[in-house]
């Protein structure tokens, strides 16, 4: 025989289950949360270290890259021949290497000026900053 289940009885039984899915879907989200929180923490510390160093190393590629355009030999036009008169004076020395690498130097270094002196670079320091203060909050 079929026994009478009362509906006081039902009733307790489905909130019973559905406290139990509760409390399981209150684990999973924890769970869930935990993992993405300690995931957008290595992110975090990722990119503090590289705003630490990446524009260092822009900076140090640029004077690298300008050095050894300076070192590069340029190719030697053809010009046309010269007039007899010319060898008769004196030859001049090639122009010296140590200035064309100032000169490519002081061209990045004056680059290097206008990009931190830009309202760009401040807005973007201005955003590290504040992605820092949060991240120590």
């Amino acid at each position: 025989m079929k026994r009478d289940v009362s509906k006081d009885d039902e009733i307790e039984q489905l909130e019973r289950r559905l406290e139990i899915r509760r409390e399981r879907l209150r684990r999973h989200y924890d769970a869930a949360r935990t993992d993405v929180l300690e995931k957008a923490h290595k992110v975090a510390r990722a990119a503090t270290k590289a705003v630490g160093w990446v524009p260092v190393a822009v900076v140090a590629g640029g004077l690298m890259v300008g050095f050894a355009a300076s070192r590069y030999p340029r190719r030697a036009a053809r010009a046309a021949a010269q007039p007899a008169y010319v060898y008769a004076t004196p030859a001049q020395p090639p122009p010296a290497r140590s200035r064309n690498l100032l000169a490519a130097l002081l061209g990045i270094g004056a680059t290097a000026m206008r990009i931190a002196s830009s309202n760009e670079m401040h807005t973007m320091w201005n955003a590290v900053r504040r992605f820092r203060d949060r991240r120590r909050r």
